[in-house]
């Protein structure tokens, strides 16, 4: 395997769904290294418009491609000459041992939580466990989460501002859902009763503590018709031709995205969305990781069939990024299921993984919904359902005494 880091290649033609940013054709691995503001613009690059790349040992990219390393990503030693190469490119020199750890580095000690000057940490699955996957290896390093986050206290700040935007749905509140959140936390992240901090001050005489973190929806969508933003449902502003028909399947006409968002909130953003297909007409898929619709640049992760390959693609601001694709059969009656589970998102058919990426730009949004990207026609599908991903995270007692660790859970539950 051959490894570099380089530019996103910005394709608009019909070999790949889109307008959207791709990697170089022949690679087999990706990692996005770019901030939320560089991913998030449609056909301009940025400042370090940049990825991790990897491929089979035959292929050649371009020289705008450095190339660090030849062999397993595990077991090549990391040298000077690699973070040398590394920093010119990404700005930041990583350390580690092998090549491996110099990518690991710069997606925790490197990152930025808020994702605005640098790439966005990785953050645990909802098991506790840190992983990294590169397509054409599986998972190359793993660890259990022991509250090392750098930058804790902006970490602080942006989960207790993910918690105020739960109290600040009405619907959201009448089903408690910033509390069931809050339970998420805690079992993820090991918290135990060290959870106050998390809440904003002001809220705090309007929680009732943490509780179970276990929710599902589903949808049929049988016997009715839905208008733009009715019913269960959010639609993109600009879908007003998208709609509920009777037959009970979603359906949407004319060209362009048709995303549409459910309006209750699930637990935690370790979630799964699916659906069935009804018909084959479009590159389309279940969403996970929505934010509010009611706006003209929505963030998400979805998945979609194009071509006789299955994608996982990501959009920020309204920009598309394909992450990672693979073959797959797209038929009537199949079940798509988009996860996404820490920093890790794998699309499954009929229970069947097909593709899974690490990718750490979207967190913290807890609902869930699809996308229709259509060109021409019409899209169905029908069996719509999500739910939370069970958390279970170790109680780590060391770490909250002691706060030895730089940007431990001690350093998060302070500060407030």
């Amino acid at each position: 395997m051959r490894y570099w880091i380089g530019p996103w290649q910005w394709i608009t033609d019909e070999s790949v769904p889109g307008p959207s940013w791709n990697a170089p054709a022949g690679t087999v691995a990706v990692v996005d290294l770019r901030n939320a503001t560089d991913a998030g613009r449609q056909g301009t690059t940025g400042d370090r418009p940049i990825g991790f790349f990897a491929g089979p040992d035959t292929l050649s990219l371009p020289l705008d491609y450095a190339r660090i390393g030849m062999g397993d990503c595990r077991e090549i030693v990391a040298t000077a000459q690699m973070r040398n190469l590394w920093e010119d490119v990404t700005g930041y020199r990583p350390g580690g041992a092998m090549l491996v750890d110099l990518l690991w580095d710069q997606l925790t000690n490197g990152a930025d939580v808020d994702g605005e000057s640098a790439v966005a940490p990785l953050v645990p699955r909802a098991d506790g466990t840190v992983e990294l996957l590169l397509g054409g290896h599986s998972v190359v390093k793993a660890e259990r989460f022991g509250g090392r986050i750098q930058g804790a206290g902006r970490w602080n700040a942006t989960l207790r501002k993910q918690l105020r935007a739960q109290f600040a749905r009405q619907f959201d509140r009448r089903q408690h859902v910033a509390e069931k959140v809050l339970g998420n936390w805690v079992a993820k992240y090991g918290l135990g009763d060290n959870w106050q901090h998390l809440v904003p001050p002001k809220l705090r005489a309007h929680t009732q503590g943490p509780r179970k973190p276990e929710t599902t929806y589903s949808d049929v969508i049988s016997g009715r018709t839905e208008a733009l933003n009715a019913g269960n449902w959010h639609y993109y502003t600009t879908s007003q031709n998208f709609q509920v028909v009777t037959a009970g399947t979603y359906l949407a006409s004319g060209s362009g995205y048709r995303p549409a968002e459910y309006i209750s909130s699930l637990s935690s953003d370790d979630m799964y969305s699916e659906f069935e297909w009804v018909t084959t007409t479009a590159s389309s898929g279940p969403a996970t990781r929505t934010n509010d619709w009611n706006t003209t640049t929505p963030d998400f992760m979805h998945s979609q069939q194009y071509s006789g390959q299955g994608y996982i693609t990501k959009i920020i601001n309204g920009g598309a990024t394909n992450l990672a694709n693979a073959a797959n059969t797209h038929a009537i009656g199949n079940v798509d299921r988009l996860t996404s589970d820490g920093s890790g998102h794998t699309l499954a058919v009929n229970s069947v993984d097909k593709v899974s990426v690490t990718d750490t730009s979207i967190v913290g949004y807890v609902q869930a919904g699809f996308m229709f990207a259509v060109a021409a026609g019409t899209a169905q599908c029908k069996n719509w359902a999500a739910a939370d991903i069970a958390a279970g995270g170790p109680v780590l007692p060391a770490l909250l005494e002691g706060g030895i660790m730089r940007g431990g859970l001690q350093e998060l539950s302070g500060g407030m």
